[in-house]
């Protein structure tokens, strides 16, 4: 090839350039390479700077919230002490420091949250409220999360739940309830550094027991020990999560919440009748509620007025029936012997004691005295001018009873004993009217009605009525004037936690303002 075509083809482009040659693009590409990283590298390094930037800045906005919470927890529990001291009169006013709330705000408001006791069935039917009031608060809100002030407790608040910080005024121990309500009734909110001043904004109510207050429908004053019925206590707040879970603490009582209405709710049952008592009428009872375990029962007795007529052919009883358990004590005043002016020296009364428990393999307890004098001793007729009075003492030593297979029942009583008889018992308590024996009938061995009725009415248990039967008489009907006979019962209460048997219940108003 001449010049000439060496030099046609290079200017057709036919000679390879360095740029088109492959060790020339090498060359170039790793001549572009250090630059390039340079520019990956401080990408990198602006977008790590960045991250870490912005991850520092959320730490420490959560280190310095967290902060902030756990002061205004320390500064909100100190509240809660000076609060009290007001509340409860130890003295006028109190400051306290609250502390800077540059993350959140402080406030007080009077209308949040309520407080509301309620006496159910204190009467057989009737409802009382015994007090409904607003609770008020103090709060520091920070972000989602609330450290509150409320009935003399301090709560953490946030939308997990709530936590109990300090417990509220809310006291049980041996079945007494002491309720002082502090009430927030001011409102006030500060954004700065804080400090709250506490006065008192009216003199202590006195709710429960309070004479000059009655229940409404038989115009029994508020007194203590709280009869019949339950008391419950429900409490409507932000915090009632915070509130159930210190009720379950608390008490045994049935504890429920109502998410919708936002309320917790504890319900405590009274212990019944205890002390003297107005004769019930015929299928209507005593109510025995919160007994002791042992033998509990101090006192038990009845005088039975005569209504007309006499009380020949009577049959009285009480009895009882718990979990297919039953239990009746009867007296019979035989035809021709209910008129004491008319009685002769000789005559007698006839005592059963009738206990049935179908969990023990043998049939019903019977017990029997047929010559009980009818003029004297614990259980007898007694003149009152020319009326007849029917007296018995059950809790008597003096009167015995023995054990038959034959009790020969009146054709009435108050409870149907349709059971075989047992022929064999056995009382297996020990320390307990020198208990921890067997009888058997036919035996010399005898027992006290006293010694037989504490220990029946510990087999019952601690919560059932104890009601009463009667019939017959001189014309059929019995002669028994309700509103003149009475009796009484006393028994040691037990200290379960779901019984109530005093109530102490105030009102303590505060004012809470910041400066």
């Amino acid at each position: 090839m001449n010049t000439t075509d060496r030099q046609s083809g290079t200017e057709h482009g036919i000679a390879r350039t360095a740029s088109t040659h492959p060790r020339g693009r090498f060359e170039a590409d790793r001549a572009q390479s250090p630059t390039i990283a340079v520019v990956l590298l401080i990408g990198m390094v602006v977008t790590a700077a960045g991250l870490t930037v912005t991850l520092g800045a959320t730490a420490i906005d959560g280190t310095t919230q967290t902060t902030e919470l756990d002061r205004a927890e320390h500064a909100m529990t100190l509240f809660d002490a000076r609060t009290a001291m007001v509340g409860l009169g130890e003295t006028g006013g109190q400051s306290v420091t609250l502390g800077r709330a540059s993350g959140g705000a402080y406030d007080a408001s009077a209308d949040t949250g309520r407080i509301r006791i309620v006496h159910t069935n204190y009467s057989g039917t009737h409802t009382e409220e015994l007090y409904n009031r607003s609770l008020g608060e103090v709060t520091y809100t920070n972000g989602d999360t609330e450290i509150a002030y409320q009935g003399g407790g301090v709560w953490r608040h946030t939308d997990g739940g709530t936590t109990m910080v300090s417990p509220p005024e809310f006291h049980y121990r041996d079945a007494t309830l002491t309720l002082p309500v502090i009430r927030v009734t001011s409102g006030d909110a500060s954004g700065g550094p804080s400090r709250a001043f506490v006065t008192r904004d009216s003199e202590t109510l006195r709710v429960y027991p309070n004479q000059s207050a009655e229940y409404e429908e038989v115009s029994r004053p508020y007194h203590n020990p709280v009869q019949n019925g339950t008391v419950s206590v429900e409490v409507q707040s932000t915090y009632y999560r915070g509130w159930a879970d210190y009720f379950r603490e608390r008490t045994t009582g049935r504890v429920t919440v109502d998410h919708s209405a936002q309320t917790a709710t504890v319900v405590l049952e009274t212990v019944g009748q205890v002390g003297d008592f107005a004769l019930p009428s015929k299928g209507e009872g005593v109510e025995l509620r919160g007994k002791a375990p042992g033998h509990s029962v101090n006192a038990f007795d009845v005088d039975i007025k005569q209504s007309g007529g006499s009380f020949n052919n009577m049959k009285f009883s009480f009895y009882a029936e718990q979990d297919g358990r039953m239990y009746e004590v009867l007296i019979r005043v035989d035809s021709d012997k209910g008129n004491c002016e008319k009685n002769k020296p000789d005559d007698t009364l006839t005592m059963w004691v009738l206990y049935d428990d179908p969990n023990d393999g043998k049939g019903k307890h019977a017990w029997v005295n047929d010559s009980i004098p009818i003029g004297s001793g614990p259980i007898r007729l007694e003149c009152d001018g020319k009326d007849t009075r029917i007296v018995a003492d059950y809790l008597s030593d003096e009167t015995t009873l023995r054990m038959t297979d034959d009790p020969s029942l009146p054709s009435k009583t108050g409870l149907a004993w349709d059971d075989d008889t047992a022929t064999e018992v056995s009382f297996n308590h020990s320390g307990y009217d020198g208990e921890n024996k067997t009888h058997t009938t036919g035996g010399p061995d005898t027992e006290t009605v006293g010694n037989l009725s504490r220990h029946y009415l510990t087999e019952m248990g601690s919560d059932y009525e104890l009601k009463v039967y009667h019939g017959g008489g001189s014309s059929g009907t019995a002669h028994v004037d309700g509103s003149a006979s009475s009796g009484s019962l006393f028994y040691d209460t037990s200290t379960g936690t779901r019984y109530i048997t005093y109530l102490h219940v105030t009102e303590n108003n505060v004012n809470v303002t910041f400066r």
